[in-house]
């Protein structure tokens, strides 16, 4: 109930009556030192909107502080005929950020049952028909639902697959582009093209900033599961990730993906925690969160049922600092994985950035 009345109070806050339009949005944004990054000289804030209680609130949070100009409902996978296919419904949360006439770009994921299917977007990318058919049932989506665009998050293809996913891209885009549509794509944070990471290879930054309208470089994950307890984005990594995109990606379509999660690692594995559940967490085992200097990220550590564990997260103050990164490189924006999980600092903290 306190959820839902938190979102009532949100929407009722201000709320901009009108129809969804194709122009880019009033208001959301942080405010930037160097021009060029939207009509306002302003960063652009996007998120990826699970359906969710806590999502829910966040943006409506975000709304309050005009700050967030694009979301991407997390609502589509695709089967292996080549349907985009619902994961979940879209909710009155999307139908409100239409009415703040936010843009709408669901994204398209190949997400299935809980991994990434390659084998599924492989198999259509090399196949004429299924791949018309793929292009034909996203854009039905679009029109059916007049979503603003869309974000395309294919993971893990090999490096064999760059040119047909390529030219399924720049199909794509025509058909988006004819219809006043746009096209965002999300890729694996690189810092060099290495033959050792052929996934990688599979995305051509370059090449896709010619078609897209936005490059979502997600980097985030430089720490995970399987890995050692440390920063999901340590500051300089980040840095470097962004010193590659910016050789081949145009500013005003680069979009840095920040984290607003991290990991609580323990017996040699790290469960993904959002950054509000690790701060809560820490308060109950009364543990100290620490600032990493840096990495520009907080860490505690905790013993429960005589475990001991490490948590490694990006609070308001993390994510500042990589917002700050963007704006220093002269990025258009940034995109945050995933609203309901970040810090409610963030929102505050990231006007004076």
């Amino acid at each position: 109930m306190l959820i839902a009345a938190l979102f009532l109070a949100a929407c009722a806050s201000g709320s901009a009556a009108g129809p969804s339009g194709r122009q880019p949005p009033a208001g959301g944004g942080i405010t930037s030192k160097t021009s060029g990054k939207s009509t306002q000289g302003r960063l652009v804030l996007a998120g990826y909107l699970p359906i969710s209680n806590s999502a829910a609130v966040s943006l409506g949070v975000a709304h309050q502080h005009r700050q967030l100009a694009e979301i991407s409902p997390v609502l589509y996978t695709v089967d292996p005929s080549g349907a985009v296919t619902p994961t979940t419904k879209p909710d009155r949360v999307v139908e409100q950020a239409r009415r703040w006439q936010m843009s709408i770009l669901p994204l398209i994921q190949n997400l299935r049952g809980g991994d990434w299917d390659a084998t599924t977007i492989t198999a259509l990318l090399n196949d004429q028909q299924r791949r018309a058919h793929h292009i034909q049932s996203i854009m039905d989506m679009v029109q059916d639902q007049d979503w603003n665009g869309v974000d395309i998050d294919y993971e893990q293809l090999d490096a064999a697959d760059s040119g047909t996913y390529m030219t399924f891209l720049r199909l794509l885009a025509t058909e988006l582009h004819h219809r006043h549509k746009l096209l965002a794509v999300a890729v694996p944070a690189k810092t060099a093209e290495s033959a050792e990471d052929p996934q990688s290879q599979a995305y051509r930054y370059e090449q896709i900033a010619s078609v897209a309208d936005e490059i979502r470089v997600m980097a985030y994950d430089h720490a995970w599961e399987e890995s050692p307890p440390g920063s999901v984005a340590p500051r300089p990594w980040v840095q470097q990730v962004l010193n590659y995109a910016v050789r081949y990606v145009p500013p005003n379509k680069l979009m840095l993906g920040i984290a607003a999660y991290g990991y609580d690692w323990a017996d040699g594995r790290g469960s993904p925690i959002g950054a509000t559940s690790a701060a809560a967490l820490a308060a109950q085992h009364r543990a100290t969160v620490s600032w990493d200097e840096t990495s520009a990220s907080a860490w505690f550590r905790y013993t429960s049922e005589g475990t001991r564990h490490t948590v490694w997260f990006e609070n308001a103050r993390a994510m500042a600092s990589k917002v700050q990164l963007a704006n220093e490189a002269g990025a258009r924006g940034v995109t945050i994985w995933k609203l309901g999980d970040e810090d409610p600092g963030f929102w505050t903290s990231a006007t004076t950035k």
